[in-house]
């Protein structure tokens, strides 16, 4: 995607085409619209940031109607796509899984960037373990599909270097018959964590409590009405990752970290919740903890 933004010459990909930007940073999909010369659209959930596309399709009507009071004209309201996503059984991989009707189960989200992978599976096993088999019949981790296993079990043999957290070995791996690739991770303590990947939105709703951070996963667990926990965890907040210009202002020696520090205590006190829910209806209906665990 870099490639594409700064090399020098364009892409021979013909004269007809479209960006469609449905999420992350909007300055990226305008700065690739004009390098290619085609039209932008954006799908868009907040008026804030996202004023230079050609088409807009809303998440909801107030932002439909204030795109329309800021003089565009090509808004079209369709809905939240994360609400269409969301579907699935979740029968057929508790089968998979071995979870019998009525049995608990929590489930961790330790996200998709190899930062956040390096530092919560250590955080999030020793949670686990703390938990207990006595508390918790079922413990998973689910795994976003940008995650490799090899890069899963790496991360879960040596603690983080930030949260701490604990080490474990896969003892097992299979897929099942939901198609679904599964890591049996065992810690020095004989506790086990099942990390699954595929069927998401099927394994969120067999869920009986998530544990995730901060992301579309708040969305998507709240539409399925899974109780959840977000934790935003603030003990290195310069390597949380930011949209625009912040992100490379952090990258500058010395003062970049601090800048970043900075930046996000100031977005923190600016906006009181991080969970998608709790922003949408301006209160905490997903318990949010924020700092150093």
């Amino acid at each position: 995607a870099f490639g594409l933004l700064f090399r020098r010459r364009r892409p021979d990909w013909g004269d007809r085409g479209l960006v469609l930007f449905l999420g992350g940073d909007p300055a990226f999909a305008g700065r690739l619209a004009r390098r290619l010369g085609y039209p932008a659209a954006a799908y868009v959930e907040r008026v804030a940031g996202a004023l230079n596309f050609q088409q807009y399709f809303a998440a909801y009507p107030p932002v439909a109607e204030e795109l329309r009071t800021r003089g565009k004209s090509n808004v079209h309201f369709v809905g939240n796509l994360m609400a269409s996503a969301v579907k699935g059984r979740a029968e057929e991989v508790a089968v998979d899984l071995g979870v019998q009707p009525g049995e608990t189960v929590l489930s961790f989200f330790p996200g998709s960037r190899p930062w956040q992978i390096c530092h919560l599976v250590p955080f999030f096993l020793e949670m686990a373990q703390l938990l207990g088999q006595a508390l918790v019949q079922h413990q998973l981790m689910i795994m976003s599909p940008f995650v490799e296993e090899e890069q899963l079990v790496n991360a879960a043999s040596k603690p983080s270097s930030i949260l701490g957290g604990i080490t474990a070995t896969c003892v097992e791996r299979w897929e099942g018959v939901a198609g679904n690739k599964v890591v049996v991770l065992k810690t020095v303590q004989g506790h086990r964590v099942t990390a699954v990947w595929g069927a998401r939105y099927e394994l969120m709703k067999g869920s009986t409590l998530a544990v995730t951070i901060p992301g579309t996963n708040t969305a998507e667990l709240g539409y399925l009405h899974v109780p959840t926990v977000v934790l935003v965890p603030l003990h290195r907040p310069e390597i949380i990752p930011l949209p625009g210009l912040i992100q490379w202002v952090g990258r500058i020696p010395r003062l970049g970290p601090v800048l970043k520090r900075r930046a996000v205590e100031t977005y923190l006190r600016t906006h009181p919740y991080v969970a998608l829910p709790n922003q949408w209806v301006g209160r905490e209906i997903m318990p949010e903890y924020k700092g150093s665990f």
